[in-house]
């Protein structure tokens, strides 16, 4: 499947093997490694190369629709959203993040609510749901604005450079939610 999705200042196309050094350099950061469970730091072209490798290949046996997200104005990528595939319960979770440099600009909010359209209306997808380390309270309310709502935390839930993290999860329901 291969969408692109448009909003009022972003493109959210299928992520290529050229995304790669500008991700590892967007990525490359403590800050984005410090709230989010899949990225490594210090973070290598070596290291895109092989997740954009895996998000085409999940994108191709359609295990998860995964982005570019490209700001319009200046045709750079500045992060990357994606949503697994639970075809048999009809949801996805969604994951997401953003260059630093990109950070309180409502960019995020805009790219959520277009994937909320896509999984609902086009994937036809039941729910969306979020897990999000408590410390991400700008997460957090980026997910809120988009219409989930928390149900919940889970207390230690990851292990991390030695430590155990406990996530708020956010769930959104097609068709209930607003």
């Amino acid at each position: 499947m291969s969408n692109v999705l448009n909003t009022q200042r972003l493109l959210l196309r299928p992520l290529t093997l050229d995304d790669a050094s500008v991700i590892a350099k967007l990525a490359n950061n403590k800050a984005i490694y410090d709230v989010t469970g899949a990225l490594p730091y210090p973070y290598t072209n070596q290291d895109a190369i092989g997740w954009i490798q895996s998000l085409i290949e999940d994108n191709e046996n359609k295990h998860g629709y995964d982005f570019a997200i490209v700001e319009k104005e200046t045709g750079l990528v500045i992060g990357v959203i994606g949503i697994s595939n639970d075809a048999q319960h009809h949801r996805g979770e969604i994951g997401y993040w953003l260059g630093q440099d990109y950070w309180g600009k409502g960019y995020m909010s805009e790219a959520i609510h277009v994937m909320i359209e896509f999984a609902f209306n086009k994937l036809k997808y039941h729910k969306l749901y979020a897990d999000v380390y408590k410390q991400n309270k700008a997460s957090a309310n980026v997910l809120t604005k988009a219409g989930f709502k928390y149900c919940g935390s889970f207390i230690d839930h990851y292990y991390k450079d030695g430590q155990y993290i406990s996530v708020d999860h956010f769930e959104i329901l097609n068709g209930i939610n607003p």
